[in-house]
Order: C-alpha cells, then sequence, then structure tokens
C-alpha cells in the first residue's frame, strides 16, 4: 500500500497528475528572466560603486568628536 503524501500544510499531494515537461519557450524565458534579474543586480552594485562617497557615514565620529570638546559631557 503506497503512504499519502501531504503538502506542509496537511492537504493531500494528488501523485495521479500529470506533469507537463517544460517546453523550450519556457525554458528560455527562466534563462531571460534569470539574466535580466542579475544584469540588474550587477548594475545596481556598480553604481553604487560609482557613486559611494566614502565621508558620508563620519557623522558619527563627528558627534563624538563634537561631544569631546564640550566640558563634562564625556
Amino acid at each position: 500500500m503506497e503512504h499519502a503524501k501531504f503538502e506542509p500544510f496537511g492537504e493531500p499531494i494528488e501523485l495521479d497528475e500529470k506533469v507537463q515537461p517544460e517546453t523550450v519557450a519556457s525554458k528560455w524565458l527562466m534563462r531571460i528572466g534569470a539574466g535580466v534579474f542579475w544584469a540588474l543586480a550587477l548594475t545596481i552594485i556598480v553604481a553604487r560603486a560609482v557613486y559611494f562617497e566614502p565621508g558620508i557615514f563620519d557623522g558619527f565620529g563627528q558627534a563624538l568628536a563634537f561631544l569631546q570638546k564640550l566640558p563634562g559631557v564625556l
């Protein structure tokens, strides 16, 4: 006797359903979609590297230096 298979929410999985094989068009569409995704990710990374200002995150250090100049604060 075959054991019934269930999905994570407890619904039985029909094993008799016929699964359609992937077509050539669906494979190409998946590859194009993945290519577009990685091209956008690479574009964002390169743009951030080009336009990144290294001194923009020095605000905390400047605030500490200002507080140290004040008498009796730190």
